[in-house]
């Protein structure tokens, strides 16, 4: 195993989704990813845009911006390490905001969505524990979001349960 299979599998086991795959399939996945590079200002996800990939962050500075108008709308700096846009890509849903290199260049890992779906389509346990999260961070967002949203929100005849209520992440 080389240095950046080493490194790419230390960022793939702090990802909850992957953490507790064994050591061969960790190398498996990992061969998958691709290293990419970011200059300053370029969009690596652009709002409303389909996600293709996961992506990984290696190094630098990347940050989640919503258009607001003609300005745009700080949301969070991705740290090293970090996964992102994760939650949009497994639900085949547009970005719901840019992700944009603001340091010099920004390395980072990423995978396909052909390419995730083949490993999933061998390793169904890694599908389950995905989806188990997905799961647990839509009742999450669901009981954090619950009081946001009154009846006069829901369309008439809908219940007004809040499961009733998507979600999109």
């Amino acid at each position: 195993m080389d240095k950046i299979q080493e490194m790419l599998i230390k960022m793939l086991k702090r990802c909850k989704f992957f953490q507790d795959l064994d050591d061969n399939k960790l190398v498996e996945f990992a061969n998958l990813f691709k290293l990419d590079i970011a200059r300053e200002n370029q969009a690596i996800i652009i709002e409303w845009h389909n996600v293709e990939y996961i992506y990984i962050l290696k190094s630098w500075v990347l940050q989640a911006k919503k258009a607001d108008g003609l300005k745009s709308i700080i949301l969070w700096n991705a740290e090293k390490w970090e996964t992102f846009w994760e939650m949009s890509f497994f639900y085949k849903q547009p970005a719901m905001a840019s992700i944009v290199c603001v340091s010099p260049s920004a390395d980072f890992w990423k995978i396909s969505r052909a390419d995730f779906e083949k490993f999933l389509e061998k390793n169904t346990e890694v599908k389950i524990k995905i989806w188990k999260i997905i799961k647990k961070r839509e009742d999450e967002n669901k009981r954090k979001l619950w009081w946001k949203i009154s009846p006069s929100n829901l369309n008439k005849g809908q219940d007004e349960n809040i499961d009733d209520i998507e979600i999109n992440l």
